[in-house]
C-alpha cells in the first residue's frame, strides 16, 4: 500500500472539506467532481494494498498439550472457635466544646488579562518592499487583458482549485480567515481602502516570502478588479 500517496490524497480532501464547510449550500459541481475523484483514487489504493496482503501459510496442528496435574485437596482443617462476644462497654460523652468561629477567607482578585496584542505598523522599509506586491507590469497579451475584467463579486471569483492555494500559502491554511477577509474586501468601497487591509494581511502572513509572492500578486490582482469601473 503506498502509504505516503493515501496520506497526500487525505491531506487533500480534508482541505477541500473544510472549504466546502466554508460556505454551507453552495457545492459547485467542481468540488462535487474533484471530492469524488479523491475519494476514488484512495479507495483503489486501500483496494490494491488489501489483494497485495501476503495470505497466511496454513501450518499444521500441533499436538494438544497434556493435561494438568490433578492437584488433590488438602483436607479440611478445623476451624477454631471464636470465643463468645463481650458485652459493648458504653463510651464516656464528649465534654462540651466551645462553637467554633469560621472566618471566611477574603475574595481573590480577579487577574487583569493582557491586552490583545496589536500589530506593529510596518515601517518605511517594509511599505517599500510590500508596494512591489502591487505593481503588476500588463503584458498586452489577451489573456492579461482578460483577466482585467471588472469582477461585480468578489465571493465568487475564486475557482476550487485557486480557493485551496491561497488558503494553503497566504492564509496559513485557514479557511476561515480566507472567506472573512474576502467578504471584507468585497465590501469595502473603493481600493485604496482595501489596499491598507491587504498591505496588513501581508505583513501578517508574510506575503513577501519567495515562494508566495506569486501568489499574492495574483491574488491582490483578483482584488483590484473588484474596484475597476
Amino acid at each position: 500500500m503506498n502509504a505516503q500517496q493515501a496520506q497526500i490524497l487525505l491531506e487533500k480532501i480534508n482541505a477541500l472539506w473544510r472549504s466546502m464547510h466554508a460556505t454551507p449550500g453552495q457545492i459547485s459541481a467542481i468540488e462535487r467532481d474533484l471530492m469524488l475523484s479523491y475519494i476514488r483514487q484512495l479507495y483503489d489504493i486501500f483496494l490494491a494494498g488489501q489483494l497485495a496482503a501476503p495470505q497466511l501459510a496454513s501450518r499444521p496442528m500441533s499436538q494438544a498439550p497434556p493435561p494438568p496435574p490433578v492437584v488433590r485437596p488438602e483436607a479440611a482443617k478445623p476451624t477454631p472457635e471464636a470465643p463468645p462476644p463481650t458485652a459493648p462497654q458504653p463510651e464516656p460523652a464528649p465534654p462540651p466544646s466551645a462553637p467554633v468561629q469560621v472566618i471566611a477567607p477574603p475574595p481573590k482578585a480577579q487577574p487583569t488579562p493582557p491586552p490583545a496584542p496589536k500589530s506593529a505598523p510596518p515601517t518605511p522599509k517594509a511599505t517599500g518592499q510590500l508596494e512591489s506586491l502591487f505593481s503588476i507590469k500588463p503584458s498586452g497579451e489577451l489573456s492579461d487583458k482578460l483577466s482585467r475584467q471588472p469582477i461585480a463579486d468578489l465571493t465568487k471569483a475564486f475557482a476550487i482549485n485557486d480557493r485551496l492555494l491561497y488558503i494553503n500559502e497566504l492564509f496559513g491554511k485557514d479557511s476561515n480567515a480566507f472567506v472573512e477577509n474576502v467578504r471584507l474586501l468585497n465590501s469595502m468601497s473603493d481600493f485604496a481602502e482595501a489596499k491598507n487591509h491587504l498591505i496588513q494581511l501581508a505583513q501578517q502572513h508574510h506575503w513577501l516570502d519567495e515562494e508566495r509572492v506569486e501568489s499574492a500578486q495574483t491574488f491582490i490582482q483578483l482584488v483590484q478588479r473588484r474596484f475597476l469601473k
